[in-house]
């Protein structure tokens, strides 16, 4: 949930971070978290220098990943952080960066059985493109689990 309200916070404040992701987060004190890895953010839609890492980049052509980054490209990126904080691991381990993108490109991502259904449907929603805003996300995010 941290890693989703610092997101809608970011955006709240019309800034794209551009490389959303796990290893852009510090633990304070208590275990609290903190969105970090500013250097690349856009804000006001200007251009960035930098991307996403590629476990947490969505799956697109050559002349789009060149393009500026949008709001939806964090919600897909937030999707992977979701998943990796609940699964404790990163997606596709061990996996080199150009088959990651295959695999996204296919839709091929790890099974979410085990993820509580809640945030499953979160997960696939945000892999799909399914999200406008974060708080499209939160609002899910508070719906009572349906058994599946």
């Amino acid at each position: 949930m941290q890693a989703t309200e610092a997101l809608r916070h970011i955006h709240a404040k019309n800034v794209i971070h551009c490389d959303f992701g796990c290893h852009n987060f510090l633990t304070q004190k208590g275990g609290a978290l903190a969105l970090s890895g500013f250097g690349g953010s856009t804000i006001d839609s200007s251009t960035s220098q930098v991307g996403y890492a590629t476990r947490y980049q969505r799956p697109c052509s050559m002349a789009e990943r060149s393009a500026n980054s949008t709001r939806k490209d964090d919600l897909f990126a937030l999707g992977t952080v979701l998943y990796e904080i609940t699964a404790g691991a990163r997606i596709f381990d061990d996996v080199p960066s150009r088959e990651i993108r295959r695999k996204f490109e296919k839709h091929e991502y790890p099974d979410l059985s085990k993820i509580p259904a809640t945030l499953r449907t979160v997960i696939e929603k945000c892999r799909a493109y399914q999200y406008e805003t974060v708080d499209d996300i939160l609002l899910d995010l508070q719906k009572p689990a349906v058994p599946s």
